[in-house]
């Protein structure tokens, strides 16, 4: 037994030493990692470690040798130092623990620990096991004894009693098994519906934390308040035109998009859930945003007022529904998508919308009429496209407005050839608008 013990000693510190190595790794290059989930998985480690390394200890020092009390006291053992062991997990991972609360759990693993160790019985008011197998094979040979004198004959009907009962039973069992396959299917087909329909639901309330408003920042960033301190929420998988960015200025739809966050989030009360990672780089919050139950982030992408990006695994919970919603805007050519190639893969193209010229902070400020310029010289009228042949594929598509453009309009030079179809037909068949100029 003492051999046995020690093997699985040796494996649960192995495999402790191996995820403390891995840990270190991953921290060292700033990996993405769930705090929670490494905790829990270092809690079970640390405790069945404990529980084998108790049981070496008893059964070398003889101590203990009864079954429950040894139970009792390698769980109180365990409990002692695992919760040692979750003071400091939560230190690390400046998840704040609570001082109070730890020194309660590890002193009642202490006392319960102590009252095992005196409470236990001696070894000599004990029976080994040893004792216990001299017992039981005292009296097998008895056993035995008595069934060889048994009669032939009498052993020969039971056999034949006992064979026609089990073709009965197996009979009926098959009979039994016949009847039950069209309960058995419809079974199985109502749990898959019930799993189905669950899945389709959205996350329940219970996973979100209630915040109180400090102020909106801008279309996709609010401060809160959250455990007594103010802090930045960036909102998940979605992003607005800036309205107060250094570089960029106000972007268009920018102040829309404001707007409307601004209105909805004043409206009533705020919960915030989180994903996998709940931290940016910026040291801002990442969640999912609901005001009475409605999703922030659904809302913006309906109105046409954010497009889906920043999309990083694993903080990817929303977004199959995330991009059905942006189809759906895009099709109705609303807000940002009213603008041809303005919401690109990339980023906001404010080139688009104000004439080739990207916005910039000074253009907010008043500033004094330019001297007038002279009139542009008149330009010549570009020649008319020559008549493609039937079935030629130049009608460009736009993969992140699903616009197409036909040769000669305006901003068919200007596009790049992502999608290539052959007709309009077949444009408007995979999800695409026509270009408005």
């Amino acid at each position: 037994m003492s051999i046995l013990f020690a093997l699985l000693f040796l494996l649960a510190t192995a495999g402790l030493a191996a995820g403390v190595v891995i840990l270190v790794i991953r921290l060292a290059l700033k990996m993405e990692h769930d705090a929670r989930k490494v905790v829990l998985g270092t809690r079970l480690a640390i405790g069945v470690w404990v529980a084998l390394f108790a049981a070496m200890l008893l059964f070398s020092a003889g101590v203990l040798i009864d079954r429950l009390y040894f139970i009792f006291f390698a769980a109180a053992l365990a409990g002692l130092i695992g919760s040692g062991a979750d003071f400091l997990l939560q230190l690390a991972f400046r998840m704040k623990p609570s001082i109070k609360r730890h020194s309660k759990v590890a002193g009642a693993f202490l006392a319960a620990m102590v009252i095992v160790i005196f409470a236990g019985p001696a070894p000599d008011q004990v029976a080994s096991d040893e004792e216990v197998k001299s017992e039981s094979a005292v009296a097998a040979p008895t056993k035995i004894a008595d069934i060889k004198e048994a009669p032939n004959e009498e052993t020969a009907k039971r056999e034949a009693e006992e064979v026609s009962q089990a073709d009965e039973k197996s009979a009926e069992l098959k009979s039994v098994e016949v009847a039950a396959v069209p309960a058995t299917a419809k079974t199985r087909s109502a749990a898959q519906e019930s799993v189905q329909k669950e899945a389709a639901q959205p996350a329940a309330a219970s996973n979100r934390v209630p915040v109180t408003l400090a102020n909106p920042i801008d279309g996709d960033t609010i401060k809160v308040n959250i455990d007594g301190r103010t802090e930045s929420v960036r909102f998940l998988l979605v992003d607005t035109p800036e309205t107060n960015h250094p570089r960029l200025g106000v972007q268009p739809f920018g102040r829309e998009a404001k707007e409307f966050t601004t209105k909805l989030v004043q409206s009533g009360s705020i919960e915030l859930e989180f994903d996998v990672s709940d931290r940016d780089k910026y040291n801002r919050l990442l969640a999912y945003v609901y005001v009475d139950g409605v999703s922030v982030q659904e809302e913006l992408l309906k109105k046409g007022l954010a497009r889906v990006a920043y999309v990083y695994a694993p903080n990817t919970k929303y977004v199959d529904r995330y991009d059905t919603l942006q189809k759906e805007a895009q099709q109705q050519a609303v807000g940002i998508w009213s603008v041809e190639n303005y919401a690109t893969d990339r980023g906001f193209d404010a080139a688009v919308v104000n004439g080739g010229e990207q916005a910039s902070p000074a253009q907010n400020m008043p500033k004094p009429k330019p001297a007038p310029k002279p009139a542009p010289a008149p330009q010549p009228k570009p020649a008319p496209q020559p008549q493609q042949p039937a079935g030629a594929c130049n009608i460009k598509g736009n993969a992140s407005s699903h616009i197409y453009h036909k040769p000669g309009g305006q901003y068919y030079d200007r596009t790049n050839a992502e999608v290539m179809f052959c007709s309009e037909a077949e444009a408007q068949a995979a999800g695409y608008r026509a270009s408005k100029r």
